[in-house]
């Protein structure tokens, strides 16, 4: 009886280290975004990616307040490494409020201490290009 409850407490433990290795290699950061003025809280950048699936990353932002899009307006993520992803609405003359950005990351994993960026253009592709808020993956 001793050796069951020793071999079901190992086995125990090979679960458990072996999960949250996996979970380890799943989640790879999030960074607080901050307005680049004011310092104020704008949202919460995360990055979920998975090795097993040749590092497929998706990247996402929970903004603390709804910003509105409409028109040819985007709201766009960059990294170190360029575009990570973008959106806007569907049809011109579209609007919405957006609380939440994002999707599968066109740069792949970006390493912790990366700077990203969440930006708009306002005005569409041909507008300029404003930065609403900055943080670093930890």
């Amino acid at each position: 009886m001793r050796n069951l409850k020793i071999v079901a407490a190992v086995a125990s433990l090979c679960a458990l280290l072996g999960t949250s290795a996996y979970a380890d290699d799943r989640t790879t950061g999030s960074a607080t975004l901050v307005a680049p003025n004011t310092q104020a809280y704008v949202g919460t950048f995360v990055q979920n990616c998975s090795s097993a699936v040749g590092k497929i990353a998706y990247v996402g932002v929970y903004l603390g307040q709804p910003i509105q899009i409409q028109g040819r307006a985007s709201i766009a993520l960059y990294g170190n490494s360029g575009f990570a992803f973008g959106t806007s609405p569907r049809a011109n003359g579209e609007e919405g409020w957006v609380t939440e950005v994002g999707g599968q990351s066109k740069v792949g994993c970006m390493p912790f201490g990366t700077k990203v960026l969440l930006v708009s253009k306002p005005l569409g592709p041909e507008g300029p290009i404003v930065v609403l808020a900055s943080g670093i993956i930890k």
